[in-house]
C-alpha cells in the first residue's frame, strides 16, 4: 500500500512531459486515436446529410469497440482502422441529393 500512496502524489504528473509512462507506445498510440476521433467528427459534422447520417453515427461509436491491453488492444485497434476506412469511403460517396445540412 505504501507504493499506492507514492504513486497517488504523483498523479499531478499524468499527461505531462514528466509522465514516466506517457512515452510508451500504447500511449502513444491512445493520443493518437483521440486526434484521430476530433478530426473524423469534424469531417463528420462538415459532411452530414440526411444519406450519410447513419453511417456517421456508426463512424463515430467505433472507438468504443477498442478494448483490451497490449495484443488484444492491438487486435482491436487493427479492426477499428479496417471498418473505418471502409465507413469514411460510404460516408464521403453518400453526398446526399438535396444539400440538408442540420
Amino acid at each position: 500500500m505504501p507504493l499506492f500512496r507514492l504513486l497517488a502524489r504523483f498523479r499531478g504528473l499524468r499527461g505531462s512531459a514528466l509522465d514516466p509512462f506517457g512515452y510508451s507506445a500504447e500511449r502513444k498510440m491512445e493520443r493518437q486515436l483521440i486526434a484521430d476521433f476530433e478530426r473524423d467528427s469534424a469531417q463528420l459534422l462538415d459532411g452530414l446529410n440526411r444519406q450519410n447520417i447513419g453511417t456517421a453515427v456508426t463512424i463515430a461509436s467505433l472507438p468504443q469497440k477498442i478494448r483490451g491491453f497490449g495484443h488484444v488492444k492491438q487486435d482491436s485497434i487493427e479492426t477499428f482502422h479496417q471498418a473505418r476506412a471502409k465507413l469514411l469511403q460510404n460516408f464521403d460517396a453518400d453526398d446526399g441529393v438535396d444539400g440538408y445540412k442540420p
